[in-house]
């Protein structure tokens, strides 16, 4: 699946330019904003799957894992590489996926997993639904208190 924007050649230069100064200047800080809409996806779609009653074991729910290289800024409390089910049976986190420095992915290790999505989605509704200007507003203020 993927998300295309188109812009006009002078918005898009303008755009380019400024992600150009941000990347150079606040690297991570871009990236932490990168990791809040990871885990903003993570969130909606564990919410989604609990509201939409694919909830059993709560296995499927529980391994949704927002994972990102040597888990820069992932670690997190709501992110641990293990995980139980109701019956407190123990699971790796852990997605398989090969990440390069300043990317990020969330997802799941769960066999049935694709079915799921297929049948209903909740990784896809939680990527169409995600507050993505929320995030890019808070790299912007960031940016401007910084540069003042």
């Amino acid at each position: 699946m993927s998300v295309q924007i188109k812009l006009d050649p002078f918005s898009h230069k303008k755009l380019k330019h400024k992600f150009k100064v941000l990347g150079r200047i606040y690297p991570d800080e871009t990236f932490r904003a990168i990791i809040k809409i990871l885990f903003d996806m993570k969130r909606l779609a564990q919410q989604k799957l609990k509201r939409d009653g694919h909830i059993i074991t709560a296995r499927l729910r529980n391994s949704l894992f927002v994972q990102t290289l040597r888990n820069k800024f992932s670690n997190r409390a709501n992110n641990k590489p293990v995980y139980s089910d109701k019956d407190g049976n123990v699971f790796k986190s852990k997605i398989r996926v090969r990440l390069k420095q300043l990317q990020g992915a969330f997802g799941t290790n769960v066999i049935y997993a694709g079915f799921i999505e297929n049948l209903d989605s909740y990784i896809e509704w939680a990527i169409q639904n995600v507050d993505v200007n929320k995030r890019l507003r808070e790299i912007t203020d960031n940016a401007r208190k910084k540069i003042k």
